[in-house]
């Protein structure tokens, strides 16, 4: 599908609408995007009977949904109702769309900014096909469904909103909870200051994947991802972490059973990261350290054994040929993206990489061996029988 055209002067919310458009694509699809519509009623799908996709967003739908506007749309598997004032009133809400699989509902937060209006997502419980939900956007704080219940999502988007006020709160600890297929959860950009051990151990246990990119982190509870034997990426770029240290909070280290496989930590304040603090992250795969501000480059053994990539672009780095930097590259296996241009080393090559010139500037000591040898041999070979003509 052919999506060149579309234009927007936003590129997060191009590319969400990509991703819908892609998703539609194999099905019929209904493209209703700014038309000014106010209001919705049966009367408007009279006719597009077999449509299984409708595009909604950018419209002015200031509307309490209750679960008649799309009852001429049974088939209807993806709705994309950003950028409207939809408000989440009734209980009854998109009941009529039993093989809804997606829903955007992002940037709507009219309704949720509004003083002593409540809102209620009991309505996600009744849509038994629904895989993924979008709410980002939304500013949801508080006067919300103290939980969400849910079998089939797997993917549930809630960046920015204000999950920095809701959690703080007890009532909304288990707000995830009950989401009991849910694989991927994005909780980006929600001015999370913390994290409480107690909030990690009432996510649902089912997780792949989450991502806490740009909040306002300054450490982890690692010892939380033991109730979470199923994840495999941990996303915390763009935070305020200044180091990776066991004794950064109490009692808070990665523990043997973690089965992460890549972490991100890029765009970060690090300068240093505690030897031994991956020795339990025995399944760690990738780790990305880009854009900190690393001096050094000091691991155990076994975590350089289990990598295959480690990203370090972008550091300060220390790297001159006698640094452990320099025997990392040259004893693991271990792919460094961008090694050539975007790893610095300021200490020896003023800002350029080690091997910017194509080749390895450091010399092997093996080969600085045979050469040092083999210079002795010759030098000998020649001062020897000069030193027997000029003595006689």
């Amino acid at each position: 599908m052919n999506t060149t055209g579309i234009q927007s002067d936003y590129p997060e919310e191009q590319q969400t609408l990509i991703s819908m458009l892609q998703r539609c694509s194999p099905y019929k699809m209904l493209n209703l995007r700014k038309n000014n519509l106010i209001f919705i009623q049966p009367e408007l799908f009279e006719g597009f009977e077999d449509i299984k996709c409708l595009l909604l967003s950018h419209n002015s739908i200031s509307q309490a949904f209750d679960g008649n506007q799309f009852t001429n749309l049974k088939n209807l598997r993806f709705l994309d109702l950003s950028y409207n004032r939809i408000n989440l009133y009734f209980e009854g809400a998109f009941s009529e769309l039993r093989s809804l699989e997606v829903l955007d509902k992002s940037n709507n937060n009219y309704h949720f900014m509004l003083n002593g209006m409540g809102h209620k997502l009991a309505f996600v419980a009744k849509l038994s096909s629904l895989r993924v939900l979008n709410l980002c956007f939304n500013s949801i704080s508080a006067r919300i469904s103290q939980r969400v219940y849910s079998t089939s999502i797997k993917e549930f988007i809630f960046r920015d909103n204000r999950q920095d006020i809701m959690w703080p709160t007890e009532i909304y600890f288990k707000f995830f909870k009950n989401l009991n297929n849910l694989t991927r959860l994005d909780l980006s950009l929600n001015h999370l200051t913390c994290l409480p051990s107690k909030v990690i151990q009432k996510l649902p246990s089912t997780l792949k994947a989450m991502y806490f990119q740009k909040n306002e982190l300054t450490s982890f509870p690692w010892e939380t991802l033991k109730y979470l034997p199923f994840l495999d990426v941990l996303d915390l770029s763009n935070n305020y972490f200044v180091t990776l240290s066991k004794n950064m909070v109490p009692s808070s280290f990665i523990p043997v059973n973690a089965t992460v496989r890549e972490l991100t930590v890029s765009v970060n304040k690090i300068s240093t990261i505690e030897k031994d603090f991956f020795h339990n992250a025995t399944m760690l795969s990738s780790l990305n350290l880009s854009y900190n501000l690393m001096q050094r480059v000091e691991f155990a053994d076994s975590l350089l054994r289990t990598l295959s990539v480690l990203d370090i672009r972008m550091n300060p780095l220390i790297c001159t040929c006698d640094s452990i930097f320099f025997e990392l590259v040259s004893r693991f296996n271990i792919s460094i993206p961008f090694l050539t241009n975007q790893v610095p080393c300021p200490d020896l090559l003023k800002d350029k990489s080690i091997f910017s010139s194509g080749t390895l500037v450091c010399p092997d000591s093996h080969n600085v061996f045979l050469f040092s040898s083999s210079f002795l041999l010759t030098l000998l070979f020649v001062i020897i029988p000069m030193l027997k003509q000029f003595l006689g």
